[in-house]
């Protein structure tokens, strides 16, 4: 049986822990997050993507998940993730979604907060938890200093769409990994395709040089 979500995150929330949420697309991927549940005995969120949905169709998604879900006693709620649609958010709620993200986060505010809204109304009416988006998780041709600080959730405006939308679950975006990218162009400049470059080849050669220091040592201590 699947389950909404709502009760183990806000339990989750009141005693510090976190609940996981992995993104599967066939049989196979929802069957190792379903059993890694199972042995650990934890709430688990199985997500798709809208390319999950276009790769496997969505009542194949929702029955597998359901079939390996109902062996298991661990909790499990089937989560769309990023839902860029009404429509299609809407068709996740009546194929059997127990959870479902609206993100809207694109447009103006006003018109996430309807689209939000109109979500929420029908998701909770079935009796389906809702998460949505304010703030935008841009790529990296969106990564200019001043438009990735314009993406940046505001939170004043948060307060005002969480009280208009009453959504259960609002997300932020921090743009932590905008913003190391952003610092990787400060020390390398160039282009932003440079910056990328240059910064994930010194991070690769350092994990590099870690693995060989770490292997000899290893080396060594078995010689002795």
């Amino acid at each position: 049986m699947l389950l909404n979500p709502k009760q183990f995150l806000v339990r989750a929330r009141r005693e510090g822990w976190a609940m996981g949420g992995f993104n599967i697309f066939n049989l196979e991927s929802a069957r190792a997050v379903i059993d890694a549940a199972e042995e650990l005995a934890a709430p688990l969120l199985v997500q798709t993507s809208e390319g999950a949905v276009k790769h496997a169709g969505m009542e194949n998604i929702v029955a597998i998940v359901r079939q390996l879900a109902g062996r298991i006693k661990a909790p499990v709620a089937l989560h769309l993730d990023h839902g860029k649609s009404v429509e299609l958010t809407r068709a996740a709620v009546d194929a059997g979604y127990t959870s479902v993200m609206i993100d809207a986060s694109r447009e103006s505010f006003d018109e996430n907060v309807r689209e939000t809204r109109d979500i929420v109304v029908y998701a909770h009416a079935r009796g389906v938890h809702v998460e949505a988006e304010l703030g935008t998780l841009g790529g990296i041709e969106d990564l200019g200093e001043q438009s990735g600080r314009s993406m940046l959730t505001d939170p004043d405006q948060a307060v005002r769409f969480a009280a208009a939308t009453e959504v259960d679950a609002p997300v932020a975006s921090f743009w932590v990994i905008a913003y190391f990218v952003l610092a990787l162009k400060r020390v390398y400049g160039g282009s932003w395709a440079d910056t990328l470059v240059r910064g994930t080849t010194a991070v690769v050669l350092d994990i590099a040089a870690f693995l060989v220091t770490g292997a000899a040592l290893v080396y060594a201590s078995l010689e002795l």
